[in-house]
Protein backbone atom coordinates (compact mmCIF):
# COMPACT_ATOMS: atom_id res chain seq x y z
CA UNK A 1 0.00 0.00 0.00
CA UNK A 2 1.48 3.40 -1.40
CA UNK A 3 5.54 3.38 -1.38
CA UNK A 4 7.64 2.40 0.84
CA UNK A 5 9.24 4.31 4.10
CA UNK A 6 12.37 4.07 4.81
CA UNK A 7 14.46 6.04 7.79
CA UNK A 8 17.67 5.53 9.83
CA UNK A 9 18.29 3.92 13.45
CA UNK A 10 21.51 3.13 15.14
CA UNK A 11 21.88 0.39 17.46
CA UNK A 12 24.95 -0.47 19.45
CA UNK A 13 26.36 1.94 17.75
CA UNK A 14 25.81 0.71 14.32
CA UNK A 15 23.68 2.83 11.90
CA UNK A 16 21.18 0.75 9.83
CA UNK A 17 18.61 1.67 7.26
CA UNK A 18 15.04 0.56 7.84
CA UNK A 19 12.79 -0.05 4.85
CA UNK A 20 9.61 -0.39 5.54
CA UNK A 21 6.62 -1.85 3.29
CA UNK A 22 2.90 -2.41 4.00
CA UNK A 23 0.40 -5.05 2.41
CA UNK A 24 -2.99 -5.31 2.29
CA UNK A 25 -4.79 -8.69 2.59
CA UNK A 26 -8.33 -9.73 2.02
CA UNK A 27 -9.75 -13.15 3.06
CA UNK A 28 -12.25 -14.69 0.81
CA UNK A 29 -13.44 -17.19 2.96
CA UNK A 30 -13.92 -18.54 6.40
CA UNK A 31 -11.82 -20.46 8.46
CA UNK A 32 -7.95 -20.54 9.81
CA UNK A 33 -5.19 -19.09 7.69
CA UNK A 34 -1.06 -18.69 7.59
CA UNK A 35 0.30 -16.01 6.23
CA UNK A 36 3.97 -17.21 5.56
CA UNK A 37 6.57 -14.73 6.99
CA UNK A 38 8.81 -12.35 4.37
CA UNK A 39 11.86 -13.89 3.38
CA UNK A 40 14.90 -11.37 2.70
CA UNK A 41 17.75 -12.64 0.74
CA UNK A 42 21.22 -10.97 0.15
CA UNK A 43 24.74 -10.79 1.51
CA UNK A 44 26.95 -9.60 3.96
CA UNK A 45 30.33 -7.61 3.52
CA UNK A 46 32.81 -8.79 6.55
CA UNK A 47 36.43 -6.95 7.12
CA UNK A 48 37.85 -3.91 5.78
CA UNK A 49 37.79 -2.76 2.32
CA UNK A 50 40.60 -0.42 2.52
CA UNK A 51 43.12 -2.90 3.37
CA UNK A 52 41.51 -5.55 0.29
CA UNK A 53 40.45 -8.14 3.11
CA UNK A 54 36.83 -8.34 2.88
CA UNK A 55 34.77 -11.39 2.95
CA UNK A 56 31.11 -11.91 1.23
CA UNK A 57 28.90 -13.80 3.06
CA UNK A 58 24.91 -14.99 1.94
CA UNK A 59 22.48 -13.73 4.25
CA UNK A 60 18.38 -15.68 4.15
CA UNK A 61 16.43 -14.04 7.11
CA UNK A 62 12.53 -15.42 7.13
CA UNK A 63 10.11 -13.35 9.22
CA UNK A 64 7.80 -15.57 11.18
CA UNK A 65 4.38 -16.69 10.46
CA UNK A 66 1.24 -15.24 11.73
CA UNK A 67 -1.79 -17.05 12.33
CA UNK A 68 -5.27 -15.93 11.25
CA UNK A 69 -8.80 -17.29 12.04
CA UNK A 70 -11.18 -15.80 9.42
CA UNK A 71 -14.84 -15.57 10.71
CA UNK A 72 -17.94 -16.14 8.48
CA UNK A 73 -20.28 -13.40 7.62
CA UNK A 74 -23.24 -13.62 9.62
CA UNK A 75 -25.95 -15.43 8.46
CA UNK A 76 -28.80 -12.52 8.82
CA UNK A 77 -26.34 -9.99 7.68
CA UNK A 78 -28.55 -7.66 4.82
CA UNK A 79 -26.60 -5.65 1.87
CA UNK A 80 -23.22 -5.54 0.48
CA UNK A 81 -20.62 -6.96 3.06
CA UNK A 82 -18.40 -4.17 4.95
CA UNK A 83 -16.34 -5.55 7.22
CA UNK A 84 -14.05 -2.72 9.06
CA UNK A 85 -13.33 -1.18 12.35
CA UNK A 86 -14.85 2.50 10.82
CA UNK A 87 -16.67 3.55 8.03
CA UNK A 88 -17.43 7.87 8.15
CA UNK A 89 -20.44 9.45 5.42
CA UNK A 90 -20.59 12.85 5.18
CA UNK A 91 -21.80 15.58 2.66
CA UNK A 92 -21.95 19.20 1.44
CA UNK A 93 -24.18 20.76 -0.46
CA UNK A 94 -23.53 24.15 -2.86
CA UNK A 95 -24.49 26.68 -1.92
CA UNK A 96 -24.46 26.09 2.14
CA UNK A 97 -28.36 25.48 3.57
CA UNK A 98 -26.84 25.33 7.02
CA UNK A 99 -28.28 21.90 7.62
CA UNK A 100 -32.23 22.39 7.09
CA UNK A 101 -34.30 19.62 5.28
CA UNK A 102 -35.93 22.07 3.10
CA UNK A 103 -34.76 25.12 0.93
CA UNK A 104 -35.85 27.20 -1.45
CA UNK A 105 -34.47 26.43 -4.73
CA UNK A 106 -35.09 28.03 -8.39
CA UNK A 107 -35.50 26.40 -12.21
CA UNK A 108 -32.58 25.57 -13.65
CA UNK A 109 -30.16 26.88 -10.57
CA UNK A 110 -27.69 24.00 -10.02
CA UNK A 111 -26.63 22.32 -6.92
CA UNK A 112 -24.02 20.42 -5.92
CA UNK A 113 -23.60 17.48 -3.67
CA UNK A 114 -20.40 16.28 -2.42
CA UNK A 115 -20.36 12.82 -0.90
CA UNK A 116 -17.24 12.26 1.07
CA UNK A 117 -17.27 7.65 2.19
CA UNK A 118 -13.99 6.82 4.33
CA UNK A 119 -13.33 3.15 5.05
CA UNK A 120 -10.60 1.99 7.36
CA UNK A 121 -8.75 -1.09 6.32
CA UNK A 122 -10.06 -1.67 2.58
CA UNK A 123 -8.97 -1.68 -0.34
CA UNK A 124 -10.14 0.56 -3.35
CA UNK A 125 -11.37 -2.15 -5.50
CA UNK A 126 -13.61 -3.22 -2.43
CA UNK A 127 -15.56 0.23 -2.24
CA UNK A 128 -19.17 0.55 -2.70
CA UNK A 129 -20.56 2.14 -5.78
CA UNK A 130 -22.98 4.81 -4.62
CA UNK A 131 -26.11 5.02 -6.63
CA UNK A 132 -29.49 7.41 -6.66
CA UNK A 133 -32.32 7.61 -8.13
CA UNK A 134 -33.80 11.07 -8.34
CA UNK A 135 -36.94 11.89 -9.36
CA UNK A 136 -37.64 13.31 -12.90
CA UNK A 137 -38.32 16.73 -12.21
CA UNK A 138 -34.48 17.38 -12.02
CA UNK A 139 -31.54 16.23 -14.02
CA UNK A 140 -28.89 14.92 -12.19
CA UNK A 141 -24.55 14.40 -13.36
CA UNK A 142 -22.29 12.48 -11.69
CA UNK A 143 -18.62 13.34 -11.66
CA UNK A 144 -15.65 10.73 -11.64
CA UNK A 145 -15.35 9.68 -8.38
CA UNK A 146 -11.85 10.43 -6.78
CA UNK A 147 -10.06 8.21 -4.53
CA UNK A 148 -7.24 8.56 -1.79
CA UNK A 149 -5.70 6.81 1.01
CA UNK A 150 -4.95 8.70 4.78
CA UNK A 151 -4.21 7.08 7.70
CA UNK A 152 -5.38 3.84 6.69
CA UNK A 153 -8.88 4.95 5.53
CA UNK A 154 -9.60 4.58 1.61
CA UNK A 155 -11.01 7.80 0.71
CA UNK A 156 -13.49 8.30 -2.18
CA UNK A 157 -15.22 11.86 -3.01
CA UNK A 158 -18.12 11.82 -5.26
CA UNK A 159 -19.41 14.99 -6.66
CA UNK A 160 -23.39 15.55 -8.03
CA UNK A 161 -24.80 18.01 -10.23
CA UNK A 162 -28.52 18.48 -9.82
CA UNK A 163 -30.98 21.06 -11.39
CA UNK A 164 -34.23 21.08 -10.89
CA UNK A 165 -36.33 21.63 -14.14
CA UNK A 166 -39.76 21.92 -12.58
CA UNK A 167 -41.53 24.25 -9.91
CA UNK A 168 -43.01 22.00 -7.09
CA UNK A 169 -41.63 20.05 -3.90
CA UNK A 170 -38.57 17.92 -4.84
CA UNK A 171 -37.44 15.58 -2.48
CA UNK A 172 -33.54 14.49 -2.92
CA UNK A 173 -33.46 10.86 -1.03
CA UNK A 174 -31.02 10.42 1.93
CA UNK A 175 -28.35 7.80 1.57
CA UNK A 176 -27.93 4.52 4.04
CA UNK A 177 -24.48 1.73 3.87
CA UNK A 178 -24.96 -0.84 5.90
CA UNK A 179 -21.43 -2.26 6.96
CA UNK A 180 -20.10 -4.72 9.82
CA UNK A 181 -18.35 -2.50 12.52
CA UNK A 182 -15.44 -5.55 13.71
CA UNK A 183 -15.00 -4.57 17.07
CA UNK A 184 -18.33 -4.34 18.30
CA UNK A 185 -18.98 -7.41 16.35
CA UNK A 186 -22.26 -5.76 15.10
CA UNK A 187 -24.34 -4.57 12.04
CA UNK A 188 -24.52 -0.58 11.69
CA UNK A 189 -25.78 1.77 9.27
CA UNK A 190 -24.47 5.10 8.22
CA UNK A 191 -26.76 7.82 6.57
CA UNK A 192 -27.16 10.97 5.87
CA UNK A 193 -30.01 13.10 5.22
CA UNK A 194 -32.09 13.76 2.13
CA UNK A 195 -33.33 17.80 1.04
CA UNK A 196 -36.71 19.02 0.21
CA UNK A 197 -36.62 21.84 -2.89
CA UNK A 198 -39.35 24.13 -2.89
CA UNK A 199 -38.78 24.87 -6.29
CA UNK A 200 -39.81 28.43 -8.13
CA UNK A 201 -39.24 29.77 -11.43
CA UNK A 202 -35.96 32.60 -11.84
CA UNK A 203 -37.61 35.81 -12.62
CA UNK A 204 -34.23 36.33 -13.57
CA UNK A 205 -33.99 33.43 -16.10
CA UNK A 206 -34.46 36.08 -18.99
CA UNK A 207 -34.62 39.44 -19.53
CA UNK A 208 -38.37 40.47 -19.96
CA UNK A 209 -39.10 43.17 -23.17
CA UNK A 210 -41.84 45.43 -21.77
CA UNK A 211 -43.60 46.95 -25.04
CA UNK A 212 -43.65 50.66 -24.96
CA UNK A 213 -46.85 52.00 -23.34
CA UNK A 214 -49.86 52.56 -26.26
CA UNK A 215 -50.70 56.02 -26.67
CA UNK A 216 -54.44 56.75 -26.61
CA UNK A 217 -55.81 57.90 -29.31
CA UNK A 218 -58.96 60.01 -28.57
CA UNK A 219 -60.94 61.40 -31.50
CA UNK A 220 -62.09 64.89 -30.87
CA UNK A 221 -65.92 65.37 -31.79
CA UNK A 222 -66.11 68.66 -33.53
CA UNK A 223 -69.08 70.47 -33.89
CA UNK A 224 -69.79 72.83 -36.69
CA UNK A 225 -70.22 76.30 -35.64
CA UNK A 226 -73.78 77.71 -36.65
CA UNK A 227 -74.60 79.29 -39.67
CA UNK A 228 -76.13 82.42 -40.09
CA UNK A 229 -77.70 82.02 -42.77
CA UNK A 230 -80.43 79.56 -43.73
CA UNK A 231 -80.69 76.74 -46.27
CA UNK A 232 -81.45 78.11 -49.92
CA UNK A 233 -84.92 76.90 -51.87
CA UNK A 234 -84.26 76.78 -55.53
CA UNK A 235 -86.08 74.98 -58.03
CA UNK A 236 -88.16 73.21 -55.27
CA UNK A 237 -85.44 71.32 -54.51
CA UNK A 238 -83.67 72.15 -50.84
CA UNK A 239 -80.10 72.57 -50.83
CA UNK A 240 -77.97 72.69 -47.53
CA UNK A 241 -75.02 74.68 -49.12
CA UNK A 242 -71.35 74.22 -49.34
CA UNK A 243 -71.37 72.94 -45.28
CA UNK A 244 -72.08 69.16 -45.92
CA UNK A 245 -68.88 69.61 -48.08
CA UNK A 246 -66.60 70.94 -46.04
CA UNK A 247 -67.86 68.55 -42.99
CA UNK A 248 -67.10 65.31 -45.84
CA UNK A 249 -63.54 66.75 -46.40
CA UNK A 250 -62.82 68.03 -42.64
CA UNK A 251 -64.10 64.20 -41.45
CA UNK A 252 -61.65 62.80 -44.67
CA UNK A 253 -58.50 64.51 -43.89
CA UNK A 254 -58.97 63.23 -40.02
CA UNK A 255 -59.07 59.56 -40.90
CA UNK A 256 -55.99 60.25 -43.21
CA UNK A 257 -54.37 62.11 -40.11
CA UNK A 258 -55.53 59.06 -37.53
CA UNK A 259 -54.02 56.16 -40.38
CA UNK A 260 -50.64 57.78 -40.35
CA UNK A 261 -50.76 58.44 -36.67
CA UNK A 262 -50.94 54.85 -35.36
CA UNK A 263 -49.04 53.83 -38.51
CA UNK A 264 -46.24 56.22 -36.85
CA UNK A 265 -46.27 54.57 -33.57
CA UNK A 266 -46.23 51.05 -35.11
CA UNK A 267 -43.22 52.14 -36.54
CA UNK A 268 -41.41 53.18 -33.53
CA UNK A 269 -43.02 50.40 -31.76
CA UNK A 270 -41.41 48.07 -34.02
CA UNK A 271 -37.90 50.03 -33.93
CA UNK A 272 -37.87 50.15 -30.02
CA UNK A 273 -39.29 46.56 -29.91
CA UNK A 274 -36.69 45.08 -32.19
CA UNK A 275 -33.98 47.79 -30.68
CA UNK A 276 -34.61 46.03 -27.28
CA UNK A 277 -34.90 42.61 -28.45
CA UNK A 278 -31.24 42.78 -29.97
CA UNK A 279 -29.94 44.26 -27.66
CA UNK A 280 -31.08 41.51 -24.92
CA UNK A 281 -30.21 38.29 -27.62
CA UNK A 282 -26.75 39.99 -28.23
CA UNK A 283 -25.85 39.86 -23.88
CA UNK A 284 -27.30 36.21 -23.74
CA UNK A 285 -25.27 35.40 -26.71
CA UNK A 286 -21.80 36.84 -25.45
CA UNK A 287 -22.30 34.78 -22.19
CA UNK A 288 -23.42 31.55 -23.83
CA UNK A 289 -20.22 31.96 -26.00
CA UNK A 290 -18.17 32.67 -22.66
CA UNK A 291 -19.38 29.83 -20.69
CA UNK A 292 -18.54 27.54 -24.26
CA UNK A 293 -15.10 28.95 -24.47
CA UNK A 294 -14.57 28.33 -20.74
CA UNK A 295 -15.79 24.60 -20.99
CA UNK A 296 -18.28 25.56 -17.93
CA UNK A 297 -21.23 22.89 -18.35
CA UNK A 298 -23.60 24.50 -15.83
CA UNK A 299 -23.28 28.04 -17.26
CA UNK A 300 -23.90 26.31 -20.84
CA UNK A 301 -26.80 25.03 -19.49
CA UNK A 302 -28.39 28.21 -17.47
CA UNK A 303 -27.80 30.66 -20.40
CA UNK A 304 -28.55 28.32 -23.40
CA UNK A 305 -32.32 28.31 -21.50
CA UNK A 306 -31.97 32.08 -21.24
CA UNK A 307 -30.95 32.46 -24.83
CA UNK A 308 -33.54 29.85 -25.57
CA UNK A 309 -36.44 32.13 -24.25
CA UNK A 310 -35.31 34.63 -25.89
CA UNK A 311 -35.27 32.89 -29.46
CA UNK A 312 -38.64 31.51 -28.88
CA UNK A 313 -40.52 33.14 -32.05
CA UNK A 314 -37.68 31.56 -34.75
CA UNK A 315 -37.91 28.22 -32.82
CA UNK A 316 -41.25 27.63 -33.00
CA UNK A 317 -40.94 28.00 -37.31
CA UNK A 318 -38.91 24.69 -36.66
CA UNK A 319 -39.39 22.62 -33.61
CA UNK A 320 -36.50 20.10 -35.32
CA UNK A 321 -34.12 22.08 -34.82
CA UNK A 322 -35.12 23.21 -31.62
CA UNK A 323 -34.90 19.48 -30.32
CA UNK A 324 -31.60 18.84 -32.01
CA UNK A 325 -30.23 21.90 -29.56
CA UNK A 326 -31.90 20.47 -26.83
CA UNK A 327 -29.84 16.65 -27.34
CA UNK A 328 -26.16 18.42 -28.26
CA UNK A 329 -27.10 20.24 -24.80
CA UNK A 330 -27.41 16.87 -23.56
CA UNK A 331 -24.66 15.65 -24.84
CA UNK A 332 -22.21 18.34 -23.37
CA UNK A 333 -23.72 17.69 -20.36
CA UNK A 334 -23.41 14.20 -20.29
CA UNK A 335 -19.73 13.83 -21.06
CA UNK A 336 -18.87 16.39 -18.65
CA UNK A 337 -20.75 14.58 -15.29
CA UNK A 338 -21.25 11.02 -16.74
CA UNK A 339 -19.12 8.20 -15.20
CA UNK A 340 -16.40 7.86 -17.80
CA UNK A 341 -15.87 11.49 -18.06
CA UNK A 342 -14.63 12.76 -21.27
CA UNK A 343 -13.72 16.38 -22.76
CA UNK A 344 -17.00 17.51 -24.78
CA UNK A 345 -17.08 18.91 -28.21
CA UNK A 346 -19.04 21.78 -29.00
CA UNK A 347 -18.72 22.02 -32.93
CA UNK A 348 -22.41 20.39 -33.56
CA UNK A 349 -24.05 22.75 -30.74
CA UNK A 350 -22.40 25.81 -32.75
CA UNK A 351 -23.44 24.62 -35.83
CA UNK A 352 -27.03 24.44 -34.58
CA UNK A 353 -26.86 27.99 -32.89
CA UNK A 354 -25.62 29.68 -36.35
CA UNK A 355 -28.59 27.67 -38.00
CA UNK A 356 -30.72 29.47 -35.53
CA UNK A 357 -29.60 32.97 -36.38
CA UNK A 358 -30.09 32.35 -40.04
CA UNK A 359 -33.60 31.93 -39.89
CA UNK A 360 -35.61 34.86 -40.67
CA UNK A 361 -38.11 36.32 -38.22
CA UNK A 362 -41.07 39.26 -40.08
CA UNK A 363 -41.00 42.16 -37.96
CA UNK A 364 -45.04 42.25 -37.49
CA UNK A 365 -43.53 39.11 -35.10
CA UNK A 366 -41.81 41.87 -32.91
CA UNK A 367 -44.41 44.54 -33.15
CA UNK A 368 -46.25 45.20 -29.64
CA UNK A 369 -49.11 47.24 -31.36
CA UNK A 370 -49.66 44.23 -34.71
CA UNK A 371 -53.52 44.51 -33.32
CA UNK A 372 -53.46 48.07 -34.33
CA UNK A 373 -52.68 47.62 -38.02
CA UNK A 374 -55.75 49.07 -39.61
CA UNK A 375 -55.11 46.68 -42.69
Amino acid sequence: MGQDAQNEVVQNGRRYIVITRNYQITADKPGSITLHGAKFSGSVIKGSRGFGSTLTMPVDKTAKNIELTVKAKPANYQGLWLPTPDLQLQQTWQPTFNDNTEVDAKVGEPITRTLTLRIKNIAQSSMPNISLTYPNTVRSYNEKPEYSESNGYTIMTLKQVIIPRETGKVVLPEIAINWWNTQTEKEQVTKVTGLTLDVTADPNASATIVPPALTTLEAAQTSPKADSHLPAIQNGVMHSGYWPWATAVFALLWLITLILLIKARKAQSNTNTMSIQTTVNTDIDKALQQALAERDAIKVQTYFKQWKQQQQTKLATNPELASELDNALAEIMASTYSQDRQQWDDKRFQQLLKQVAQLKVTSSQYSALSGLDPK
